[in-house]
């Protein structure tokens, strides 16, 4: 009956906008509405609460620092749990034993969903800071490659080994050859007028 998808709904709207909450929500709806079974009311309206709600969480916490610590994240799966607990309570699914039915739940939604939302949300953090620093290592790298090649004494070239057409050159190069780089990037070493001996 709970599989946790509220957790799966929060982190789509989160972490994709709108748009995938949209998507997620319709797809998982449809999903739920054909399988029928008692409680399809509460499993839509489960999924649609929380995709709104994910996007919320997306549109004004993605960047916010808060974002980035566990307990504010326990503190949202808490949240997360007393609205299922809400919405499970007054959407009408079983006639007669819904009572002994959310008894028997709360307890480990109070308790898993905190903590598989900070689990989550923290890996997500994790990972998106992971490669937001290789990101910035990787352009720094490529900056310091980009002035040794320009800045080098000899003359570089950085040709595609497919067809064999220029990709960069360097200063060096072209002051050698008397060339300007519009009238070798995208050519080969034969259409600029190179000897084979030469490449």
């Amino acid at each position: 009956i709970i599989d946790f998808r509220h957790i799966v709904m929060t982190m789509a709207g989160f972490t994709g906008g709108p748009v995938t909450a949209v998507t997620a929500a319709i797809i998982s709806s449809l999903y739920r509405h054909n399988m029928g079974l008692s409680g399809s009311m509460y499993g839509i309206t489960n999924i649609i609460v929380f995709a709104c709600f994910g996007s919320i969480l997306g549109r004004y916490l993605k960047s916010n620092q808060n974002g980035k610590k566990p307990l504010f994240w326990f503190g949202i799966g808490i949240v997360m749990s007393f609205m299922l607990l809400f919405i499970f309570a007054f959407i009408p699914q079983w006639s007669s034993d819904s009572e002994t039915v959310l008894r028997t739940v709360s307890g480990p939604l109070l308790i898993i969903t905190p903590l598989a939302t900070t689990i989550i949300f923290n890996f997500y953090f994790w990972t998106y800071n992971f490669f937001d620093k290789a990101s910035e290592r990787f352009r720094g790298a490529e900056e310091r490659f980009s002035k040794a090649f320009q800045l080098g004494p000899h003359m570089m070239t950085i040709i595609k080994g497919s067809d064999y057409r220029y990709v960069d050159v360097n200063s060096r190069f072209l002051a050698a050859k008397c060339l300007a780089r519009e009238n070798v990037i995208g050519k080969t070493p034969t259409e600029i007028g190179m000897p084979e001996r030469e490449y």
